[in-house]
């Protein structure tokens, strides 16, 4: 997340996704980043929720969850009369955020 958020912080300055976005700037990526830093975010509220979790099943359910949430996102983007670029690069960054999360946690499996 750290490396995210650096990421945005280097292409938002002063200002906030939504205002770059209003003033038409290039962002280079940003919006992907920020795809990325929310889903991580939203995933961290879900898991605060969920309380001690013992047992891979159960935060399997979660991410599984999360992910399919996103991908929900994407492809209602990707099905609008003129889908929108940022925010298919934003639930993209989503998406690719938990699977390399997902990644990491059952790299066994």
């Amino acid at each position: 997340m750290a490396e995210t958020e650096r990421t945005m912080s280097s292409q938002l300055g002063d200002g906030s996704a939504c205002q770059v976005h209003k003033d038409g700037r290039v962002t280079g990526g940003m919006k992907y980043a920020e795809g990325k830093l929310v889903a991580l975010n939203d995933l961290r509220r879900k898991l605060d929720a969920a309380g001690e979790i013992t047992d891979d099943a159960a935060l399997r359910e979660i991410l599984d969850a999360e992910t399919a949430r996103w991908r929900s996102g994407l492809e209602n983007q990707r099905h609008r009369p003129k889908p929108a670029m940022p925010w298919l690069a934003y639930y993209q960054g989503g998406i690719d955020a938990l699977e390399a999360l997902r990644q990491t946690w059952f790299a066994a499996d």
